[in-house]
């Protein structure tokens, strides 16, 4: 969508915010090979379990040698690749057997760390929008409004039709719902007014 985004405003460069649902490695290296920079916050890493455990965060990555250091200050080693789901598995399981940070960590026999083959990609992204907020205010004034607005004139949260043509027509109902509201709000004049203005 970024680089339709970009081709269609026949832009150079293109920077574009979304939230953590879209926080995929692969298309952002995709969009910065294609000159567009992703700015998209990733998901807290927590334990789904609810259990108070170490998480991922707790553990360093070192680029040089592809393994993880682990609390304890054990190296977890690469043991596993998957070209399927592109990802890579790390474990140390002499290590993990008499640790003493062993019941913080996994009440498995060992801990393993996944990471994705597009990592550094996600990282980037995360690091822009962590390290800029304004980005994400932007988004959610931007978006979030707009989208609210829409939910409550359908009277619910999800698409009541299922499929993908049924959902793009029922969406395409609401937007033309949501500009009927824009021209009782601002009128026709006004409203072409801010349209030119936005496309140039």
């Amino acid at each position: 969508m970024a680089i339709q985004a970009k081709e269609a405003l026949a832009a150079d460069r293109l920077t574009v915010v979304a939230d953590t649902g879209y926080s995929n490695g692969e298309h952002g290296e995709l969009c910065e090979q294609a000159g567009v920079t992703a700015v998209v916050p990733r998901p807290e890493t927590v334990n789904r379990k609810g259990e108070d455990l170490f998480s991922r965060d707790a553990f360093a990555y070192d680029a040089d040698t592809d393994s993880y250091r682990c609390p304890a200050g054990q190296t977890l080693s690469l043991h596993k690749v998957s070209q399927s789901e592109r990802k890579k598995e790390y474990w140390n399981a002499k290590a993990c057997r008499d640790c003493p940070l062993k019941p913080n960590c996994t009440k498995a026999k060992r801990r393993s760390i996944v990471r994705g083959f597009y990592e550094e990609a996600r990282a980037r992204m995360h690091q822009r929008a962590s390290g800029d907020p304004a980005w994400m205010k932007l988004r959610m004034g931007l978006v979030e409004h707009p989208i609210g607005t829409m939910k409550a004139m359908m009277g619910c949260p999800r698409f009541l039709l299922r499929g993908r043509l049924k959902a793009k027509a029922e969406l395409a109902l609401a937007v033309l719902g949501y500009l009927k509201r824009v021209i009782n709000i601002l009128g026709v004049q006004r409203m072409c007014l801010a349209l030119r203005a936005i496309t140039g």
